[in-house]
């Protein structure tokens, strides 16, 4: 644990040589913050794991804190990112801070002013080197498993393991015996830093390991302690892996399968949004249609407001009968208003078709099809969808399928959302996601779920395709 003399003496080395917001970097970081950069200056244990919400500044603590250890103490650090790309993000952090003052600037090893404003520019480098011998040096972990020895090279007796819960066990294995190879174990020092994503070394370290040191900052103390504020952290509410990034809930035992993947509901979720009757309305409606093809079912999914149905479905390949089907769907729910107007509630664009096989050659022809409706004639304007297309917020989610089937999630642990009872409704609770290393929504492969259910998923999809964010209005040209 830190001390408080410990504490003390990090703040006022952190006054000495940093700035936040142009101020003295010890006043202006959090308690929290100030423990976590303690923690590494004084490697008040061996072994260290350290979570907290997202956005809490632990990237921070610890880039200023190696600097000092670095710098100072002529230690030599390793920084081990496994997630894709931080690498830079870190280093952006080292680079930042170690300009702070003059004092730090002298202890780098450069040799010009010229290359001094070089040095202050990049964002990609992957060393820095110090006069009295200290270094800092960054390495992605993020590839094959045999590649991580080879990354860091020589037995460096001081590892910060950013993102240490996305680490397979050969690597986290493999940077173990990095360390064992350095010498005595109280001499060597690892400092693990992450999300609560994994149920595996990190949330055993985290939670239980007794030859470890725990830094576990709560969401409250993080809004306590100024780092987060509650508004924002509500507006997150409901995201993927809220619980883990902010909450910094380690998934149920039950909840999580051996390849990373959760159940995007449960029987129980589904079960209880049944009722047998869905009450006729006027709401506008959308239609999910997914055209499988292979003997598997073409399914026609509604969801209007908070209730949603399977209208119909059939097996058939052939590209006309699905085609009216659509139409014959559209056109069931035209109603006339009391002055004789149609009012279409299933608008053609409001009509989501899986665009790809089958599928496309569907969206071709009704695009094709000349409609006549109150008098003037148009086209069936379709949406066809390809699943695996750019969703619309790619920090998020990998692809519109996931972000389709997150939205879908949401509406039915709405508290008013209901369907009409059918156990094909059940394919849902096959639906598992994960977050990759980029902390990106990521849905199971649909070869891999037909692999292990043995059946195509057709009744969710058409469901997961009413959730597509409408395109632009388009500009109609009547003919």
């Amino acid at each position: 644990m830190v001390t408080q003399q410990q504490y003390d003496k990090t703040k006022q080395l952190l006054n000495a040589y940093f700035k936040v917001n142009g101020k003295q970097a010890g006043d202006e970081m959090s308690p929290g913050q100030i423990e976590i950069a303690a923690s590494i200056i004084f490697k008040t244990n061996p072994r260290i794991a350290c979570v907290a919400p997202t956005g809490y500044g632990k990237s921070e603590s610890v880039a200023m804190a190696v600097i000092l250890c670095c710098a100072k103490n002529d230690e030599q650090f390793i920084i081990g990112s496994v997630k894709y790309g931080t690498s830079e993000i870190i280093m952006k952090k080292v680079i930042e801070h170690v300009f702070d003052s003059t004092e730090m600037v002298k202890e780098l090893e450069i040799d010009t002013t010229q290359r001094l404003t070089t040095l202050k520019r990049e964002r990609n480098k992957a060393a820095m080197n110090f006069r009295g011998g200290g270094s800092l040096k960054i390495v992605s972990l993020f590839g094959k498993d045999d590649d991580v020895s080879k990354a860091i090279g020589e037995h460096v007796p001081n590892i910060i393991l950013d993102e240490s819960p996305l680490l397979t066990p050969t690597k986290y294995l493999i940077i173990l015996k990095i360390l064992e190879g350095t010498g005595d174990y109280n001499k060597t020092f690892l400092f693990e830093l992450g999300n609560a994503v994994n149920r595996n070394h990190f949330m055993f370290n985290i939670k239980s390991n007794s030859k470890y040191q725990k830094i576990d900052i709560s969401l409250e103390r993080a809004i306590s302690e100024g780092r987060l504020d509650t508004e924002s952290v509500n507006e997150k509410r409901g995201l993927p892996f809220f619980e883990q990034f902010y909450e910094c809930r380690f998934p149920a035992e039950d909840e999580i399968d051996d390849k990373g993947y959760r159940q995007l509901l449960t029987a129980e979720d589904i079960d209880a949004k049944m009722v047998g009757l869905i009450d006729a309305a006027d709401d506008p409606m959308k239609l999910g249609v997914d055209v499988a093809g292979g003997g598997d079912y073409n399914v026609y999914c509604m969801r209007q407001g908070d209730s949603s149905w399977f209208e119909t479905f059939n097996r058939s390949n052939d590209t006309m009968t699905n085609v009216n089907e659509v139409i014959r769907i559209i056109d069931k729910y035209t109603i006339t208003d009391n002055r004789g107007k149609k009012i279409r509630l299933l608008k053609p664009e409001d009509v989501f078709i899986d665009d790809i096989g089958i599928g496309r050659g569907v969206v071709d022809r009704l695009r094709e099809m000349k409609t006549e409706f109150n008098g003037k004639v148009s086209y069936y304007s379709v949406t066809g969808v390809a699943a695996g297309e750019k969703s619309s917020d790619p920090s998020r989610y990998s692809n519109k399928k996931a972000e389709n089937y997150w939205l879908a999630r949401l509406w039915m642990l709405k508290e008013d959302s209901k369907i009409l009872a059918n156990d094909n409704w059940h394919q849902l609770k096959e639906i598992k996601y994960k977050d990759t290393s980029d902390k990106v929504l990521q849905i199971e492969p649909k070869a891999d779920l037909k692999k292990r259910t043995g059946k195509s998923p057709d009744y969710a999809e058409a469901f997961m395709l009413t959730f597509t964010v409408p395109p632009p209005e388009p500009n109609v040209t009547w003919l």
